[in-house]
């Protein structure tokens, strides 16, 4: 029975009291902070759109999803809500507050063929956006993956914390560059492969997956981001319509962003500093997204946690 049955709330309310919940892979269930009451009024608008294919036009006959962002204190944008688009399409974030947001659209087609990044930028709340259009890769057959290990120690001793994991990609808008999160996705099973899942939250409070070379009495733990392996379309909201950028072509560069948090606090930040990225592979190299290919990502480790 879905739990909202037996709660006799308006639906406007349930978008600021439930939390995302995720297991860790011992088993334990970590909240993870999304909207709160206090960020959120229930209003008569929204921002709706329509995602289709960019050459038939038509509804992407797969697994779309859609992230309302804001950009944070340091200017990166930060996922503040997170849908998936219906069977025809269609999206809607409602109620929201007050403001301007950016759209980021990714999805995973019939034979598990990845779409680049679709974002609009400064959308007002009240907004209709229309036809969004991703633009599917070709020639590949699965998103890229990667994979990498996060680490926590507390002075001489091991540390335990959440970390939070986010896939940013760089856009253009005029004459400045911003960092926006990518959504996660998950890749469906084939008859030769297994289901890839995203984790972007996990718990590192054990050293069993501890990788050769972690820190001395580390715990740690090993993550997975499923993303587009191409570089994102922008457009820009006006009000006499938008026009999409092609993709860039060239490398496709990511930077994975990594936020430590006491567990089972709600996301009170830990460590010093809480908050580390890199943009290097497991070989110091440049982080590179490439098709149906999964590429080790540079070790994060964390240290003063408490």
């Amino acid at each position: 029975m879905d739990i909202r049955e037996g709660l006799k709330l308006k639906p406007a309310f349930l978008l600021v009291t439930f939390r995302k919940i995720s297991s860790d892979n011992n088993g334990k269930f970590r909240l993870k902070p999304t909207l709160t009451a206090g960020q959120i009024s229930a209003n008569n608008t929204g921002i709706t759109g329509k995602v289709v294919d960019s050459v038939s036009k038509a509804p992407i006959a797969g697994s779309v999803q859609v992230a309302l962002e804001q950009p944070d204190s340091s200017g990166v944008d930060r996922i503040v809500m997170q849908s998936v688009a219906d069977s025809n399409g269609n999206f809607n974030f409602c109620p929201l507050p007050t403001g301007t947001f950016d759209i980021v659209v990714v999805g995973i087609g019939p034979a598990n063929v990845p779409y680049n990044a679709t974002t609009v930028l400064n959308v007002p709340n009240g907004t209709n956006l229309g036809a969004i259009p991703l633009i599917a890769e070709a020639g590949a057959t699965a998103p890229a993956i990667f994979q990498g290990f996060v680490t926590a120690t507390n002075g001489a001793a091991a540390g335990t914390i959440d970390v939070s994991l986010s896939a940013l990609q760089t856009v253009a808008s005029g004459a400045t560059t911003i960092q926006i999160t990518i959504p996660l996705q998950t890749i469906p099973a084939t008859t030769t492969s297994p289901e890839v899942d995203s984790t972007g939250l996990v718990s590192v409070s054990a050293s069993t997956s501890c990788p050769t070379g972690a820190p001395a009495k580390a715990n740690c733990a090993q993550y997975t981001l499923v993303v587009p392996a191409s570089n994102p379309s922008v457009g820009a909201f006006l009000s006499s319509g938008i026009t999409y950028s092609t993709p860039a072509t060239g490398d496709v560069l990511f930077t994975v962003d990594a936020r430590a948090a006491m567990p089972m606090s709600g996301g009170t930040p830990d460590c010093t500093p809480p908050e580390q990225t890199t943009a290097k592979d497991s070989t110091a190299a440049p982080l590179k997204a490439l098709p149906a290919t999964t590429t080790n990502v540079a070790e994060i480790d964390f240290s003063s946690c408490t």
